[in-house]
């Protein structure tokens, strides 16, 4: 579970930058967290394999996980601009995102 978050904004949902704590048994459940908990905000983690692991004063050890507030980029106009169309099928975000959806 996320034990605690911080962010250079008061707003998490408005900050650019922010870090969450997974006090998870794993890397691999504590980057799931993270990711989904960056997610409510519109946030995205940076592409780190390994949290940072470290204790806080009551002795629990956790593992914390940077986000971003990614740019908007437009690539899909900016594709269907170039080719004179829409892009035909789905992107490779949306193929990802189906995939995680069905964990």
């Amino acid at each position: 579970m996320i034990v605690r978050s911080e962010a250079i904004s008061e707003n998490v949902s408005q900050a650019s930058m922010a870090w969450f704590d997974s006090d998870a048994p794993t890397n691999d459940e504590a980057i799931r967290e993270v990711d989904t908990a960056a997610a409510q905000y519109g946030l995205v983690r940076t592409r780190e394999y390994w949290l940072q692991t470290f204790s806080l004063p009551d002795g629990r050890i956790v593992r914390r996980g940077f986000c971003y507030r990614p740019e908007p980029d437009h690539r899909a106009q900016r594709m269907a601009g170039r080719r004179g169309t829409e892009p035909i099928g789905r992107s490779s975000a949306e193929l990802v995102r189906a995939m995680r959806d069905q964990e």
